[in-house]
């Protein structure tokens, strides 16, 4: 009897916490527009997409939102290297960028020197999330910056700061 009394307490244990575990997990977007920020800068192509999302209230207050970042020279033989990439507003706990899987070359974005090959310049793309809290439903103004540094060579290169407006909404 004491034997199955505390199997039937362990059980009931590992049930509350996978339940509780389960509760604080961060919800990711229920909507993502397909909204696209695009800019050349000192020939560098930028993109953000996503930058519009809607997330439900009722998951929490504590969220996840992914963008698609890339960045391409648009010239083979220009130096750019992206030194930094953040993202700043009410309730941003922190951001993590990965390289995305169909990136021309798996390189992380902190450092990351702009390639070409055979002459042509190519794409870099990462997905970059942000961990961010809500206190209430409602629209969360975001900005996404971009520190990069490019010029004609490394040795007359110049820092320069691309950035594109976020709007996550959360809903009742």
């Amino acid at each position: 009897m004491k034997k199955s009394l505390t199997v039937f307490l362990i059980v009931l244990l590992a049930a509350a916490l996978i339940v509780g575990a389960a509760a604080v997990v961060p919800a990711l977007a229920k909507k993502k527009t397909g909204n696209v920020k695009r800019e050349t800068l000192d020939r560098v192509d930028f993109t953000l997409e996503n930058v519009n999302q809607t997330f439900s209230y009722a998951e929490g207050g504590q969220y996840i939102a992914e963008l698609v970042f890339t960045a391409k020279k648009t010239e083979a033989d220009f130096y750019a290297v992206i030194n930094d990439i953040s993202v700043a507003g009410a309730g941003v706990e922190k951001t993590e960028v990965s390289c995305a899987a169909d990136s021309a070359a798996q390189i992380p974005a902190i450092g990351a020197v702009l390639p070409a090959e055979n002459g042509e310049p190519l794409l870099l793309k990462w997905t970059v999330r942000v961990y961010f809290s809500a206190e209430n439903a409602g629209d969360i103004p975001l900005a996404l910056t971009v520190d990069f540094t490019s010029g004609v060579k490394k040795e007359a290169a110049d820092r320069r700061f691309w950035t594109a407006e976020l709007m996550f909404s959360v809903e009742e």
